[in-house]
C-alpha cells in the first residue's frame, strides 16, 4: 500500500470504528495503528469495501452493535481482495478475435452441431 492509500485506509477505518460504541480502556490511536498494519498488504478498495460493509451491517455473523477485532476485520479485507481480484481477472479475460477473413471456432462448432460435415463426408464417398 502507497502512502497516499494508507492514509485513505487509515481515514476509513477510522470512520467504521466510530460508528459503533466506544469500548472502555482501549486506546484510539492504538487501535487504528492495528487495525492498519493488519491490512497493509491489501489494497485501499479491499480495506474501504470491507469498512463499508461492517457500517452498513452486511457482514454475516458480525454483531453489528459492537466494533469488529483487527481479526475479523482482517479476514473481511482477505475476503474484499479476493473479490476485487476475481473482478479483474473476469474484466480482462476477453475473446480471441479471429485472424483476418477466418470465421471464429464457435462457427465451426456450429456446424459440427448441424451435422454438416456428416453430409459432406456421405456426398465424397458415394
Amino acid at each position: 500500500m502507497n502512502t497516499n492509500d494508507r492514509k485513505q485506509s487509515l481515514k476509513a477505518i477510522a470512520v467504521m470504528l466510530h460508528s459503533f460504541p466506544p469500548q472502555n480502556g482501549i486506546d484510539p490511536e492504538m487501535q487504528l495503528t492495528s487495525f492498519l498494519e493488519c491490512v497493509d498488504e491489501y489494497s485501499f478498495e479491499a480495506v474501504h469495501e470491507a469498512c463499508l460493509r461492517y457500517r452498513k451491517g452486511e457482514v454475516v455473523g458480525h454483531d453489528a452493535r459492537f466494533a469488529p477485532s483487527t481479526a475479523q476485520f482482517t479476514q473481511q479485507v482477505k475476503e474484499r481482495q479476493s473479490y476485487i481480484d476475481f473482478r479483474k481477472i473476469k474484466a480482462a479475460e476477453k475473446l480471441p478475435q479471429p485472424a483476418q477473413g477466418r470465421r471464429p471456432a464457435r462457427h465451426f462448432l456450429t456446424r459440427w452441431e448441424n451435422g454438416e460435415f456428416q453430409k459432406e463426408q456421405k456426398g465424397q464417398g458415394a
